[in-house]
Formats: structure tokens, C-alpha cells, sequence
């Protein structure tokens, strides 16, 4: 996976000049206008998001009030006879409706697009500038000696946490742990974590009986979303967020090839905290890991 941004492109003397007084224009401007503007902007937003999300509704009567004015039309006699001035107009109306909703449809889906490519790209730039320290540690490990890259891990580790707690501040209570797997693979036990207060605790495997679900995704190399682990107790599968202090958590392994070192977890008290984006962000930097993991261990 690559993050990248384009190259800013050169201007000319004349478009600076212009971008500058856009931008002193922008300064001056006073305080309560631009709060105006900003407020202008979240309410066309919040509208365009809501006629996006009922976008099939709104096709459909947008061609059912199409269907009524060609049928009110014909009625009237617009296509022959004489018209009915009532239904002409009850026709021409029906179409009016039909061609607003098509707009407002089509106005919605652009908004969220462009709403969509900006968040795409401040994404983006986010990610890049909050992984960066991690990306340079992990490239100074490799003139490290062996006793030194393992010394180097929880480091990256705390790095890491410390940089997925920047990207998601919005999650409320957020917790990021990283765990190394321990005593030839029988436990699992956190080296790093950030956020929420409650120290996490590890994971064990157990002699008989059915096994740890941590253990599990790691030798299946399985990343888990959990929207709500009540949900999830309820159909039978065993959840420790509940007694743990979360109500939703992300599990990604940090597997490189055919070995297994850890796990990269995020969990918040909140059921629903996380989103698909989250879980990619997480399988991302949990290669980041494997290859601090793999360095180190190599």
C-alpha cells in the first residue's frame, strides 16, 4: 500500500499574485462571516447527505411524477383535441416536480463525491504525517544490531499506538494495544498501548476446552470487526469486552509470511465506534509492525 501526494504544480507570477489577494481577502474578512460561511456549509452538507442516502426514494417519484405528467398531458388533449387547462397545468406541474428531484439528485450525489475525495485526501495526508516517525524507526532497525532491533520493538510499538490514537481522537475512550506473542507462543501479552486508562490485559492459551478467539484470528490470520460484543455473546460467541470495558473493538494479526507475532487491537466503550475505513487503517499498520516483528526476530 502507498501513500502519496501529487507534486504541487508551478504558478505563475500573475496566478500567485491573484491567490495572494484571494488569500488577504480571506484574512480580512471578518470573523463572524467566515463563521456564517462555515455553518452555510455544514447545513448544505448535512441536506446533501440526507437526499443521498434516500436517493432511491427520490428516483422513484421523481419517475412516478414523471409518468403523472405525461398522463395529465394526454388527458388534457396537449397531444390532440382540446385542452384542458386544469390538467395542462396539473401536467406541467406534475413535470416541474419530476425535474427538481432528478436535480436534487444528481446535486447530492455530487456533493457527497466531492465531500468524499476531500476526506479521501486529508486522509490521506494524515496517515502519512502521523506513520511517518513509525516508517523511520522501522528503516533505522535494519542498521541495528539483532539485541538492538528487539529493543526496538516496543518502541515502534508505543509509536504506533501513539500514532492511531492521533488519526482516531474523534473515537471517544479509544484504546490501542499491541501485543507480542510470548513463551513460545502459549501467551499473548501487550508491550504497548494508548488511551483509555484500563491497563489491557493478556491473552492465554488453555489446555483443552475451545480456544482463545485472539488465538484463533492469529493462526486463521483473520482481522475481526465488532460492532457490539453484546450482539455478539448473544449468538453464542465468547466476548471479553464487557467485563473488559468496551463495547467495540478491531483485531488485525501481525503475521508476516508463515509466522504469527502479535496482534494490533483497537477498542472503544461505545458499541458502533468503528468503521470498514478503520479495520483498513489497522491491516495497514499492522504490516508496519510485521516488519519491525520480522527484523527483529530475523
Amino acid at each position: 500500500m502507498t501513500l502519496s501526494i501529487g507534486p504541487a504544480t508551478d504558478t505563475s507570477f500573475r496566478e500567485r499574485t491573484s491567490v495572494d489577494r484571494n488569500l488577504e481577502g480571506v484574512v480580512d474578512e471578518p470573523p463572524r462571516a467566515v463563521a456564517t460561511a462555515t455553518q452555510t456549509a455544514e447545513i448544505w452538507s448535512t441536506v446533501a447527505t440526507r437526499c443521498h442516502r434516500r436517493s432511491i426514494p427520490i428516483s422513484v417519484a421523481s419517475a412516478v411524477f414523471y409518468v403523472s405528467s405525461t398522463a395529465l398531458l394526454s388527458l388534457a388533449g396537449v397531444f390532440g383535441g382540446t385542452p384542458d387547462l386544469r390538467l395542462v397545468l396539473a401536467g406541467i406541474f406534475a413535470f416541474v416536480v419530476a425535474a427538481a428531484l432528478g436535480v436534487l439528485r444528481e446535486w447530492s450525489q455530487r456533493w457527497v463525491d466531492r465531500g468524499q475525495r476531500s476526506a479521501a485526501a486529508n486522509l490521506r495526508i494524515a496517515v502519512k504525517d502521523a506513520l511517518r516517525p513509525v516508517a523511520e524507526q522501522i528503516a533505522e532497525m535494519q542498521s541495528l544490531t539483532p539485541s538492538q532491533r528487539r529493543t526496538r520493538v516496543p518502541q515502534v510499538a508505543q509509536q504506533v499506538a501513539g500514532s492511531m490514537d492521533l488519526l482516531l481522537r474523534d473515537i471517544d475512550g479509544l484504546r490501542t494495544v499491541v501485543y507480542e506473542l510470548k513463551d513460545g507462543g502459549r501467551r499473548m501479552e501487550h508491550i504497548a498501548y494508548q488511551g483509555r486508562g484500563d491497563k489491557p490485559g493478556s491473552f492465554e492459551r488453555r489446555a483443552g476446552g475451545r480456544p482463545d478467539q485472539a488465538f484463533e484470528a492469529l493462526e486463521q490470520n483473520e482481522s475481526r470487526l465488532v460492532h457490539d460484543v453484546r450482539l455478539e455473546k448473544l449468538r453464542g460467541r465468547r466476548q471479553r469486552g464487557i467485563d473488559q470495558g468496551y463495547r467495540t473493538y478491531i483485531a488485525v494479526p501481525i503475521v508476516v509470511g508463515a509466522s504469527g507475532y502479535g496482534m494490533l487491537t483497537l477498542d472503544a466503550p461505545q458499541e458502533n465506534s468503528f468503521t470498514d475505513t478503520d479495520l483498513y487503517l489497522c491491516e495497514f499498520v499492522a504490516e508496519l509492525l510485521g516488519i519491525a516483528f520480522a527484523s527483529a526476530n530475523g
